[in-house]
């Protein structure tokens, strides 16, 4: 005779007994995910901005306080490229206080025509200079000798006759005896 299907001892009945599993049923506390469902986007080619305005700008939540008002969105709005607003010439200007007369002391000139010694000469001449009160004149020395030409006796003699003598209280001119013992 032979045989349609396998014999008892193909069959695989490791962990089973004569009234099924082995194991008792295990009972669980967790609670049983629900399976997720894939997103669903549309293919590169199938994307239409169209229909993606409407799905993202007006199924969007939007939180409020108070009643609802129904606003109309602009559709003739321009585009960047085409947006040209309407030039006044007689338009408001607004300020705060007079406005002072402000004026450029020189023009700057361009990288390529930049002249140095002439710019120096403009610079100092118009910046800004700040002080506390007057400035005094200050008096140099007409005999300043250049470093080359230095001599230590004259300095010393010129340096001793105009120094200040600063002293405590009068200055008694004592006569110095004439003959030393």
């Amino acid at each position: 005779m032979e045989s349609i299907g396998p014999g008892p001892g193909q069959y695989n009945v490791t962990g089973l007994s004569a009234k099924g599993k082995d194991t008792p049923p295990a009972v669980s506390l967790h609670g049983r995910p629900k399976d997720i469902k894939p997103e669903n986007f549309p293919a590169p080619g199938d994307y239409n901005p169209d229909k993606a305005e409407k799905v993202i700008h007006d199924n969007a939540p939007k939180y409020t306080f108070g009643l609802k008002t129904n606003v109309e969105k602009p559709v003739d709005t321009p585009a960047p490229n085409a947006y040209k607003p309407l030039r006044r010439a007689n338009a408001h200007r607004y300020s705060f206080g007079m406005r002072t007369s402000m004026h450029k002391v020189f023009d700057t000139p361009a990288p390529n025509v930049y002249n140095v010694p002439v710019s120096e000469k403009k610079l100092h001449e118009q910046s800004p200079k700040y002080s506390f009160g007057l400035k005094t004149p200050l008096d140099k020395p007409s005999d300043t000798p250049a470093p080359n030409v230095y001599n230590v006796p004259t300095a010393d003699k010129v340096l001793l006759e105009n120094s200040p003598r600063y002293s405590f209280g009068c200055k008694v001119h004592l006569e110095k005896p004439s003959e030393t013992p």
